[in-house]
């Protein structure tokens, strides 16, 4: 009988070790399934407290320059003006990149929240930045003008952005719109105009307004040296 005992309760450990692998096969088998699938198929992107469907992935430098190179363009054009020598367009650039990061980081201190930058799912021309606040997933795009902002090009940007986001299905998704102008008077002439152009939209909106000399104040930046 004693040596008995220790047999009995090894067979005693395999049926039940057997019986709950006939109990619960089935859930077992679904969730690995699940989960291979996932792997395989690549899985969302949760931000804070809301997933995305879509996988977020860094853009590459080449599709991040073809994305600035019509608003760089459209910037040296504008800035060619008779009444005063224009600036040449590899400070024009320079100052591009500037004012898109310090609203960036501006953004980011106003909504406390980490930002994810310079990303794309692979069907979308790429987006400045992606954060949630407040169980919002937030879709940030950048614009900066030296002198004249054309409302009408940045309403179809916002248009085409927004369609971008319905295809992609996200939920609870507020596009922020911050415009970056190089002379502080400009928002006042331009501000009130854009958000009437921006009434309607199929997605939220929400615009903020920056003057590029106050952002790099507020950074500890110097101004630019145009020589």
């Amino acid at each position: 009988m004693q040596h008995i005992a220790p047999l009995l309760q090894t067979l005693l450990w395999v049926g039940l070790i057997a019986g709950l692998a006939l109990r619960f096969h089935k859930p077992v088998h679904d969730i690995l399934t699940a989960l291979a699938t996932r792997i395989s198929g690549g899985s969302g992107v949760k931000l804070g407290p809301v997933e995305i469907t879509a996988q977020l992935l860094p853009q590459e430098p080449d599709r991040q320059r073809a994305k600035a190179e019509p608003e760089i363009l459209e910037l040296v054009q504008n800035d060619a003006q008779p009444v005063s020598p224009p600036i040449p367009r590899q400070k024009v650039e320079a100052r591009y990149y500037q004012a898109e990061d310090l609203a960036l980081r501006a953004l980011q201190a106003e909504f406390g929240a980490t930002m994810s930058r310079q990303v794309t799912t692979g069907r979308d021309p790429g987006f400045d930045g992606v954060f949630s606040k407040d169980r919002r997933l937030y879709v940030v795009e950048v614009k900066y003008y030296t002198s004249f902002a054309n409302i009408e090009k940045l309403r179809l940007s916002a248009d085409q952005i927004a369609s971008t986001l319905k295809t992609l299905g996200w939920p609870n998704v507020t596009l922020l719109l911050a415009v970056v102008f190089e002379q502080p008077d400009a928002i006042a002439r331009y501000e009130s105009r854009i958000r009437e152009s921006l009434i309607g939209s199929s997605i939220a909106i929400e615009l903020k307004t920056f003057a590029l000399p106050e952002l790099r104040s507020r950074f500890g930046i110097g101004p630019p040296n145009d020589g």
